[in-house]
Formats: C-alpha cells, sequence, structure tokens
C-alpha cells in the first residue's frame, strides 16, 4: 500500500475509478437484455477534461469487453461528460429537472450533510447559477 498523508486518498480515488468501468458493464448487460439501442452514462467531471478522456477510454473498454461476450450492443453516450457543474444545473432548470429529488450527499442521511464536497460542490455550482437549491434545507457555503 502506498503511504503518506495523502495515500488513503489516492488509494480510494483509485478504487472509485476502478468501479467505473464495472458499472458501465453492469448497465450493459442490463440494457442489453432488455433490447435497449442506448446506454446513457451521466458521468460528469465539471470540466476535467483529463477525467472526460478517461472516462471515454473506458467507455470504449467496457464495449469492447462487452462484444467479446455479445454482437449486439447499445451505445453508450455521456450527454454531460464535458459540461461543468454550473451549465448541469443550467441545462436541467431549462429541462425542469426536479432537483429535490436528486442526491448529491456523499453520506447517504436522510437529509444532507452540508459539509462533504459534494454538498459544497453542489451549492457551489447553484451559487454559480444564480440559483436557489431547491431543496428543503438550504446549504451553506464555506
Amino acid at each position: 500500500l502506498p503511504a503518506g498523508p495523502d495515500s488513503k486518498v489516492k488509494l480510494e480515488s483509485a478504487t472509485a475509478a476502478l468501479y467505473r468501468p464495472l458499472v458501465l458493464l453492469l448497465g450493459l448487460s442490463c440494457a442489453a437484455e432488455m433490447q435497449a439501442c442506448r446506454l446513457v452514462w451521466p458521468c460528469q467531471f465539471n470540466a476535467d477534461f483529463g477525467q472526460c478522456a478517461r472516462a471515454t477510454e473506458q467507455s470504449v473498454l467496457a464495449l469492447s469487453l462487452a462484444r467479446l461476450e455479445r454482437d449486439r450492443l447499445p451505445a453508450i453516450e455521456t450527454p454531460l461528460l464535458e459540461l461543468d457543474d454550473q451549465q448541469v444545473i443550467e441545462l436541467g432548470a431549462h429541462m425542469d429537472v426536479p432537483w429535490q429529488l436528486a442526491w448529491s450527499c456523499m453520506l447517504g442521511c436522510e437529509n444532507p450533510c452540508l459539509v462533504c464536497d459534494a454538498c459544497r460542490r453542489r451549492q457551489a455550482a447553484w451559487n454559480a447559477a444564480g440559483m436557489v437549491e431547491p431543496t428543503e434545507q438550504p446549504l451553506v457555503t464555506s
């Protein structure tokens, strides 16, 4: 295992990255069983183009691996991939997305914790879009 103060964070990040192709393969399998023509993968990395490139490579890899077992597979679409958080909020508002049903908190509590990175990132996106976060409990900014 890597040593040092950031080693746990790096290890958790690497482990999480390995789950993406697995989840994508499972999604492809389910979509293929349902005879779907496309699988929408709502991944988004806040305009981090390195992460976007890795996600694109992962989708190509997942399709290649899945084709070893099956000829006909749904296409993988990533409509949010290159959008930043503010653009996702604005697009969702334009499409009347019920944001109060969306969950960002990393702790999985009944209400957002308001302090984890995901809660802060979500609030920053709402602030940048000049809109009010529609959850019952408003998030605080740092």
